[in-house]
C-alpha cells in the first residue's frame, strides 16, 4: 500500500513536466522559419558579366541627349540630340539636331558604311551627299567598343542604387576622358577624367544608359551632362546606304 502510494506521488508530481515539455514542443512547432537572404552581388561581378554581354553585341540602336551644353561635331556644328544604330564593326547610321555657330537650327545626319560617308543635307529635306572619309566626325564612333573600354577602365566605382523592383544596377565610378569621346566624335581632355553612371539591366546586364556627369572636351561647360540610351540589342539592322 505504502509502494502504491509513493508511486502514485512522484507521478503526480511528473505530471507538470510533461505538460511543461508538450507546452514547449508544441509552441516551437509554430515558429517560423528564419528566412534565408540571398548574397548580393558584387559590383565586380556585375562589371564583369556586364561586360561579357556588351562585348558579344553586333548590333544597337543608340540616343544622344544633352543637359547644359551640346557638343561640337564639325566646325561651327553643334549637336545637342542624336539618334542612331550601329552594326558591328563599323556601320554607323545618325540623324541629330543641332545649331550652326549663328545660332540657326539644323537637322543633318551622317551614314558610314563600307568606309564611305554620307551627310544629310542640312539645308536640303531629305537629301544625302557622299564626303571625303576625312569629313566624318564619327570615324572612331564604336559604342559597342566604347562601352567595353570603359567597364574595364571605370575607376573608383560603386554601387549607387540596386533597385530590384526597378530591375537593374545604378554604378557610379569615373573614367578617362579618352575612353568616352570617340562615342560623340570629339578629341578627349587629355589627362582627364570625368564622373560615369551606368544604369544596367539586372536580368540580362545589357548597359541601358550611360551618363557622363562632367566635361570630356575642351569646349564642354563644367556642368554638361551627356546621356547615352542603348535598346534594340543584337536585333536585326541594316545601315542603307543613300
Amino acid at each position: 500500500m505504502n509502494i502504491k502510494k509513493t508511486q502514485f506521488i512522484k507521478w503526480f508530481l511528473f505530471l507538470p513536466i510533461v505538460s511543461l515539455l508538450a507546452c514547449s514542443i508544441g509552441e516551437n512547432s509554430f515558429i517560423a522559419p528564419t528566412s534565408i537572404v540571398e548574397p548580393q552581388v558584387t559590383v565586380e561581378e556585375i562589371l564583369n558579366r556586364s561586360y561579357e554581354v556588351m562585348s558579344k553585341t553586333e548590333t544597337v540602336k543608340f540616343k544622344l541627349s544633352h543637359s547644359n551644353g551640346y557638343t561640337e561635331i564639325m566646325d561651327g556644328i553643334f549637336l545637342t540630340d542624336a539618334e542612331g544604330e550601329f552594326v558591328h564593326p563599323d556601320s554607323v547610321s545618325i540623324v541629330f539636331d543641332g545649331e550652326m555657330s549663328n545660332g540657326f537650327y539644323i537637322k543633318s545626319g551622317f551614314k558610314i558604311f563600307d568606309n564611305k560617308v554620307f551627310m544629310l543635307n542640312p539645308f536640303r529635306e531629305n537629301e544625302w551627299e557622299l564626303m571625303p572619309p576625312e569629313m566624318n566626325p564619327f570615324d572612331e564612333m564604336d559604342p559597342i567598343y566604347s562601352v567595353g573600354e570603359i567597364i574595364k577602365n571605370l575607376q573608383e566605382f560603386e554601387i549607387l542604387d540596386n533597385d530590384i523592383e526597378k530591375e537593374e544596377y545604378i554604378v557610379l565610378g569615373e573614367i578617362e576622358t579618352s575612353f568616352v569621346s570617340p562615342i560623340f566624335g570629339i578629341k578627349a581632355l587629355l589627362g582627364k577624367s570625368t564622373k560615369i553612371e551606368l544604369q544596367i539591366d539586372s536580368n540580362d546586364f545589357q548597359i541601358n544608359q550611360v551618363r557622363l556627369l562632367g566635361p570630356i572636351g575642351d569646349q564642354d561647360d563644367m556642368d554638361i551632362i551627356r546621356e547615352v540610351k542603348f535598346s534594340n540589342f543584337n536585333e536585326p539592322l541594316v545601315i542603307n546606304v543613300p
